[in-house]
């Protein structure tokens, strides 16, 4: 795959969300659409940057030293150097300065609109199993010694997608399989092959998906419609479309960095994006995790407690791990805030309960007990 070694001004458009000195001037950059020449020379004359500005270009340096030699960088994805990303970059700034009111979910919504509106509609959506993935991808890579059931397979599905007739999306539970995978090359083979048969679609993160139910249940009985394009996402945003916050950035700042942060996600190729990931850093981090559990599980079990409380203590670990009660708590305020209504009558038809004996609806910002 061709790759551009990075400028300083793409280096230093990827540091928005760090909070130190490069992190400022990524964000005066960002907030300051322009030459980007004439605002270093600029930005040179202020005391202010200096130190933001030495430090960014040293790591720049190392950044695009270790691209050179095919080595990951810490400070610049992979996925940002294929041909084309420095154009779509700048273009994507002057695009979103000049609708700072539209918020990056609502970009989001009008991205899957355009994309999927008619695009999913009458073709036949087919789950297919890691093991088939990884038969198919055997065909893919040519090994000689996979069976003829998967050489059929790949020709069938190959005939149908050409015809439009199916649409083999990604989903989380399958890029958690694929991040298993420890193999690089296999890895980046099997990412390239469910790109191609997916399309680049994917089933939204299990917690949208809810929201999307949910809401379905809420508007039934309204003139809104929870519309069947919202269950699809793009194969970057298959673990969920959650968008980066800088307590650096005001509300408009932060907006407009999201907004730029969807761009990429949403055109750049799903391999292209799985091979920027640090995945053996990732699949070490989850196996410290595991480890953990494994240890609370064995502590609780020498303490006496039942299998049932057992599990109950392993689910709250994960639940707190992985911070998915605030992430319940803030779909229930989101849910509230947006159909206060609806929701009220879905409570009263007893189609939605809390989780405690309070009978008043959640407000934004309490807790659940």
């Amino acid at each position: 795959m061709d790759q551009e070694l990075p400028s300083l001004k793409s280096w230093l458009f990827c540091q928005v969300g760090r909070e130190d000195d490069v992190g400022t001037l990524s964000r005066a950059f960002l907030e300051t659409p322009g030459d980007f020449d004439h605002w270093i020379k600029e930005i040179k004359k202020s005391a202010n940057f200096e130190k933001g500005l030495n430090q960014a270009k040293a790591e720049y340096e190392l950044s695009v030293e270790k691209l050179r030699k095919g080595e990951y960088s810490e400070t610049f994805p992979f996925a940002m150097t294929l041909p084309g990303m420095e154009e779509m970059s700048e273009k994507s700034q002057q695009l979103h300065s000049r609708h700072p009111d539209v918020t990056a979910r609502e970009y989001l919504d009008l991205l899957r609109e355009r994309d999927y509106g008619q695009f999913v509609d009458g073709r036949k959506i087919v789950y297919l199993d890691t093991n088939f993935w990884i038969g198919l991808r055997k065909v893919y890579l040519s090994d000689q010694t996979e069976t003829t059931e998967f050489s059929k397979l790949f020709i069938l599905l190959t005939e149908l997608k050409k015809e439009g007739a199916i649409l083999c999306p990604l989903s989380f539970p399958l890029l958690v399989e694929l991040f298993k995978q420890s193999d690089s090359a296999t890895r980046t083979a099997t990412a390239e092959l469910i790109e191609h048969f997916s399309d680049d679609v994917s089933l939204r993160h299990p917690s949208e998906l809810l929201n999307y139910e949910v809401t379905k249940v809420l508007l039934r009985e309204t003139e809104l419609k929870a519309s069947d394009f919202h269950r699809w996402t793009k194969g970057g945003f298959a673990a969920g479309e959650f968008l980066p916050e800088s307590p650096g950035f005001d509300e408009s700042g932060n907006r407009l960095a999201q907004k730029l942060y969807v761009d990429p996600t949403w055109h750049l190729p799903f391999s292209a994006q799985v091979r920027s990931l640090p995945i053996e850093q990732m699949i070490a981090k989850e196996e410290e995790l595991v480890a953990a559990l494994n240890l609370s599980f064995a502590a609780l079990k020498d303490a006496g407690l039942e299998r049932k409380a057992i599990r109950d203590e392993g689910i709250k670990f994960v639940f707190e791990t992985w911070g998915l009660f605030d992430l319940i708590q803030q779909f229930a305020s989101d849910m509230i805030a947006r159909y206060p209504d609806e929701v009220a009558r879905a409570m009263e038809r007893r189609e939605l309960r809390t989780p405690s004996a309070d009978p008043h609806l959640i407000a934004p910002g309490s807790s659940w007990n």
